[in-house]
Parts: C-alpha cells; sequence; structure tokens
C-alpha cells in the first residue's frame, strides 16, 4: 500500500527521502481491508479499507509534509488507499464489501519500482518500524 508516491527522486534526495521518514515517531496499529473493487478504465482490481484508520490517515499525512518541508516534490491527488492486487485485466468488479483482512501495521518502507513493457518490478530500499 502506497503511502506517499514520489514519482522519479534523483539519487541526491534519496539521504532527504530517509531523513524525513526516521523523523516520524507514530505507534502501531491495525486496519481492515474489506472492500474489494477495480477500475475497469485502469484494469486495476483493489482492496481497500472501507473506513480509513486515523492512524494510517496521520501517517500518511506526516510522511508527505516531511517530505514538502524538504522540497520533495509527492504526489498531489487525495489520498485513496488500497492494495493493488491485479492489473490490466478487462473485466470490472463493483465495488462491494467483503470479510475482512486483518492488516497489523508495525513498519512502513522506501520501495523504488522500476517499470518495463508487461513487468513492474520493486526493491525494497529501506525499512522503519513504528513505535
Amino acid at each position: 500500500m502506497t503511502l506517499v508516491f514520489l514519482g522519479n527522486v534523483a539519487v541526491e534526495q534519496i539521504s532527504q527521502v530517509e531523513a524525513a521518514a526516521s523523523r516520524l515517531a507514530m505507534k502501531p496499529f491495525r486496519m481492515q481491508l474489506d472492500w474489494f473493487g477495480s477500475a475497469p478504465a485502469r484494469g486495476m482490481v483493489w482492496l481497500a479499507p472501507g473506513v480509513y484508520p486515523p492512524e494510517l490517515m496521520d501517517l500518511e499525512s506526516a510522511l508527505k509534509y516531511a517530505l514538502e518541508v524538504m522540497n520533495i516534490e509527492v504526489e498531489k491527488r487525495a489520498y485513496r488507499p488500497h492494495v493493488t492486487l491485479i492489473r490490466k485485466l478487462s473485466a470490472r468488479f463493483d465495488p462491494r464489501e467483503i470479510e475482512a483482512v486483518d492488516w497489523p501495521v508495525s513498519s512502513f518502507a522506501l520501495v523504488q519500482s522500476n517499470q518495463s513493457p508487461g513487468i513492474s518490478d520493486y526493491i525494497l530500499c529501506r525499512t522503519w518500524r513504528l513505535g
């Protein structure tokens, strides 16, 4: 689940991103992923919390603020937490409530994504524990 999307970050800014994330002091929390749906125009199937946990929203907001203070550009769209399950699917699923998946959140990470035709590769760069 993406907290803050950064897009392309210059190599010299990575230490600033890490410093901003290192300053956060948030407690672990749990969230319920209980909505299943799709974005047909993007061919995406997702799982999301029906109710956004305040702790998740606080974490996203604090991280975004810490990055903006360091003049690191972040995505401006409203935060809509979700886990992408499938990409490039032509079928449509109407959003619906499902049996909740309990997700304990005890850390967050900096992840680099490399996109090439038909492939998404993700590299875990660094992890920070909550609490």
